[in-house]
């Protein structure tokens, strides 16, 4: 028979969730649904097309219709939200009721907060959440709990991640390959990160660096957005002494887009004009910008399956770039073997995850913080010597020639897929988790890995 999972929002992220979902999740059915029934036929076709068979299926839904959602829903194992954040916390609501397992793409800290705070009703139903996958948040913190699993006590965790065009054209040196309204999202208010062990409220656009990639890459700027660590900084506070987050971008955009936030262009609220009109300034930014950097599919852009094109959407051909270097120590002599407690012993200690509070009051090498260990045995600290180490992950992906999908198609669209997987293979403990304690980092390596993407991955001493 095969799982039932159910992709809701049929736009780029969303084909790609529903494709490795039919090509990896042993699906039985994959119901793609749109408000546009026609979009979702046609995303459907697409994927049915690619991997032969007829798998998927579009469907018409309206979201706001909460009985005619719920009646598809109660046939689902695993449903992913792939729809504007604000429909997600309604969609976690009607996943309890129905007793369907949940992902989402997030996008909005505090809405994933109120899905979290649903924790003990969806372990009542059996069933489990875990908001905010995607790229970053999402694949980011899970590549950053891998390399915090490689040593027995991490202490710092940096990451930084971007989409760039693979053929980057100036002014704009930048391609849209998501909603517009996640880049102003980003790049609007606060990032929240750990410092000194501390929660801090950083700015975006703040703590400018460049690094340098090995080429064709080259040159990158790295600058503070919001959003991309979620819950991350709380869920690591008391284990980690800095967790931070940064984009990057091709030189020259971070002062661009500075500008533009400074100059309001980014506020939702309505501005009165010389005219007399009440214009919203994002609106105005979102109609002028997508048409320089969004653009729309063309004749001679075909999709790579050769059904037509989604959305219409003009194919993008692009890389992305996530790099975590995580520092802390190893044990090197004698001493308890090295369990951490970030790959998933948590309250009921069994299965891949975590539950319960979604602080982590397990320290590494499965130890709490006072030196116990969760059997009740003892660590003193001088059984072992520890060495300073540093782990390095990168991950660099590429637009796909054979199915026509984006780099951040794969990246954000399969790590949620994974996770949707996951969960209907009850391999997710029940309840309402953050990523970073829903599924080990390991794990979605390992997934990622069997899906062709290029995990690099180093430990090595430090000074």
């Amino acid at each position: 028979m095969g799982y039932r999972y159910a992709v809701i929002g049929a736009g780029r992220q969303g084909v790609a969730a529903a494709y490795d979902m039919v090509k990896f999740g042993e699906a039985g059915k994959v119901l793609l649904m749109d408000r546009d029934g026609d979009i979702a036929s046609r995303a459907a076709q697409r994927i049915n097309d690619l991997l032969g068979g007829n798998t998927a299926e579009g469907i018409a839904v309206d979201i706001d219709h909460r009985r005619s959602c719920c009646d598809l829903l109660s046939e689902v194992t695993s449903l992913l939200s792939a729809a504007p954040y604000r429909y997600n916390l309604a969609l976690t609501e009607m996943a309890i009721t129905t007793g369907t397992n949940m992902t989402d793409l997030g996008g909005h800290t505090v809405t994933v907060r109120d899905q979290l705070a649903l924790h003990q009703k969806a372990r009542e139903a059996g069933i489990s959440i875990v908001p905010d996958c995607g790229m970053g948040p999402g694949m980011n913190i899970s590549l950053a709990t891998y390399a915090m699993s490689l040593m027995d006590h991490p202490r710092e965790v940096r990451i930084w991640d971007g989409g760039l065009p693979l053929e980057p054209r100036p002014p704009w040196n930048y391609a849209l390959t998501f909603n517009i309204n996640g880049l102003t999202n980003e790049y609007s208010g606060n990032a929240f990160f750990l410092r000194d062990g501390r929660i801090t409220e950083v700015p975006c656009f703040s703590d400018y660096e460049v690094l340098q990639f090995p080429e064709p890459i080259g040159r990158l700027e790295a600058f503070v957005t919001s959003g991309g660590l979620s819950t991350a900084p709380w869920t690591f506070q008391g284990v980690l002494d800095v967790m931070e987050n940064k984009t990057l971008r091709f030189p020259g955009h971070a002062a661009r887009f500075e500008a533009y936030s400074q100059l309001g262009l980014f506020g939702e609220e309505p501005v009165l004009t010389p005219s007399g009109q009440d214009v919203v300034p994002r609106d105005v930014f979102h109609a002028l910008l997508e048409q320089r950097i969004g653009g729309r599919m063309t004749p001679d852009t075909p999709e790579a399956s050769g059904s037509p094109p989604v959305h219409d959407e003009k194919v993008v051909k692009d890389f992305a770039v996530m790099l975590v270097k995580c520092l802390g120590s190893r044990l090197t002599g004698p001493g308890p073997s090295r369990t951490t407690a970030v790959e998933g012993t948590g309250e009921s200690g069994n299965g891949i995850n975590g539950a319960g509070d979604h602080r982590n009051p397990v320290g590494q090498n499965g130890r709490t913080r006072d030196g116990a260990q969760p059997d009740g045995g003892r660590y003193d600290g001088k059984q072992s010597d520890e060495e300073r180490v540093e782990a390095i992950i990168a991950l660099i992906d590429r637009y796909d020639e054979v199915t026509g999908f984006t780099a951040m198609q794969r990246l954000t669209g399969w790590h949620a897929s994974m996770v949707s997987i996951l969960q209907a293979q009850e391999k997710v403990e029940a309840g309402a988790l953050p990523v970073e304690r829903a599924v080990p980092g390991r794990v979605i390596v390992e997934e990622a890995r069997k899906r062709g993407l290029s995990i690099e991955e180093r430990v090595r001493p430090r000074e």
